[in-house]
């Protein structure tokens, strides 16, 4: 034990004994934060460059990062990140690095042994977004994050919740990453960032820097039916806090994160997402977003309780029972899926996880037949 707490002393000292003066600057900006990572190697300042490619940026930075090559730090041993807090820093040891973050200063330090390996900056890069996200009004997510016409959809959830696979099966749409997102607080809405942090699908899709304000957020349940479930802000945030990555040892850091996803959780709407391995959950996301209303090319009548409708086009007469009728009434004017299903459900005093699917698939049945159109909200 004695050893080890001498050991972290002399990694402790030597990574803050790194000061690089000019050396090779890139800068990079992830969630709207840029970083500015200097070296002295230029062959790691070009590796670092292409690994972050899409991220590169002139702007002027907020933090700044020195990195340099220590072949003989003392990192072996280390299997798992262990954090050594010191006053106003923290180390961060790993095998292949050692990390020392200084939150006055807004300053990293990082040695690495090997320059043919970029990943240490990538991960340390992590480290800092954690700690320094919370002052932008921001947090870094266990989550996978798609960008559907300016609309901003988030998948929440810790490894093996299948957000590679729902972004895998998203390709038709702007994937920002599979693994880690950003969301941040900016004025009265909160927006989502691509971030160069990927999971199983790093250097599968061309990652781009950019944003977009969130719609909803899902906490993905793979399952044989295909569903959502709106869930209570008391039930999203403790999802939304388990999704949140945070290294540091900090009590107002902490308080932070806890208000900024507390208000994620009131602000956004949440969902359980019960999906099957194919792009069928779409259909169900993008169906929510709209507005329902009767055909016009439809003719209806209510006899004995239940609804008869003709449609010209095939010359079809078609009958509904009595919640199918209820649902059409309530069709003629505008309704989003939400409000008839909450209408539905106290109306008939029944769980609205236990209807919302099935009055979505009645729903999708009608406008299959043209006898419901639909429009975007």
């Amino acid at each position: 034990m004695e050893d080890k707490l001498y050991l972290k002393k002399k990694i402790f000292n030597e990574v803050a004994d790194i000061s690089l003066g000019k050396g090779y600057e890139t800068r990079v900006e992830i969630g709207g934060v840029v970083f500015s990572i200097k070296t002295d190697d230029y062959k790691l300042k070009r590796l670092i460059k292409k690994r972050f490619k899409t991220f590169v940026s002139k702007n002027t930075p907020d933090l700044f990062i020195e990195v340099q090559i220590r072949e003989q730090i003392q990192t072996k041993g280390f299997g798992e990140i262990e954090v050594v807090k010191g006053k106003g820093e923290n180390l961060f040891i790993h095998s292949p690095y050692a990390g020392l973050v200084d939150l006055e200063q807004r300053k990293g330090k990082l040695a690495i042994r090997m320059r043919e390996d970029v990943s240490p900056v990538e991960t340390f890069l992590r480290i800092c977004s954690s700690y320094f996200l919370p002052d932008y009004d921001g947090v870094l997510l266990h989550a996978a994050s798609v960008n559907s016409y300016n609309k901003g959809f988030v998948f929440c959830g810790q490894s093996e919740c299948g957000k590679s696979t729902i972004a895998r099966l998203s390709r038709r749409y702007s994937v920002f990453t599979d693994e880690i997102s950003i969301i941040r607080r900016i004025g009265n809405t909160y927006r989502v960032f691509s971030t160069p942090f990927w999971g199983e699908m790093q250097g599968g899709i061309a990652d781009v820097n950019s944003s977009a304000k969130v719609e909803t957020i899902f906490f993905p349940r793979k399952n044989k039916k295909v569903y959502l479930k709106k869930i209570t802000s008391f039930k999203s945030l403790p999802e939304i806090m388990r999704s949140t990555l945070f290294f540091a040892n900090d009590d107002v850091r902490a308080q932070k994160i806890f208000e900024l996803c507390h208000g994620i959780a009131e602000k956004i709407p949440c969902y359980e997402l019960h999906f099957l391995p194919d792009n069928s959950f779409w259909r169900c996301i993008l169906m929510k977003e709209k507005l329902l209303k009767r055909g016009e090319k439809t003719a209806s009548r209510i006899v004995e309780g239940e609804a008869i409708i003709f449609t010209p086009e095939d010359s079809t007469i078609h009958s509904l029972n009595e919640v199918g009728t209820r649902i059409w009434e309530l069709l003629e004017e505008e309704r989003s899926i939400e409000d008839i299903v909450k209408t539905v459900c106290n109306e008939y005093e029944i769980e609205e996880k236990e209807a919302e699917q099935d009055i979505v698939e009645f729903i999708k049945e009608l406008h299959g037949k043209k006898i419901v159109d639909v429009k975007d909200s």
